[in-house]
Formats: C-alpha cells, structure tokens, sequence
C-alpha cells in the first residue's frame, strides 16, 4: 500500500517519524513535510524564495 503522511509540524517532529518508521514496515511511505515547524500559518504564501524538496533517509538521524 502506498501512504502519504504530511504535517506542518516540520518533518522531525517525533511524531510524524514514528508513524513514517512504523508504517514502512510493510508499505511504502512518502512524507510531505516542512523543514521546520510551520504551524498557524495555513493562509501564508511565498513569495521571495523558491521552495525547494529534497530526499531524506527517515531511518537516518537528521
């Protein structure tokens, strides 16, 4: 089964890595999540910088 877990929590938070881990056991898992935590900022945009995606190992310490 694939699975997509997102959050705004940033995607260190302790809680979107225990699912991440726990549900890759046996599905494949795709996070979407911020670098750092952006909670309460539902309604902003960006608009000077670009915004950029990159790959992490979530059975790698960060």
């Amino acid at each position: 089964m694939n699975i997509l877990l997102v959050n705004d929590d940033g995607v260190t938070a302790p809680g979107i890595l225990c699912a991440a881990r726990y549900l890759s056991k046996e599905h494949h898992v795709i996070v979407s999540a911020p670098e750092s935590e952006q909670s309460a900022v539902g309604h902003g945009i960006t608009l000077r910088f670009p915004l950029w995606a990159r790959k992490l190992d979530i059975n790698e310490p960060f």
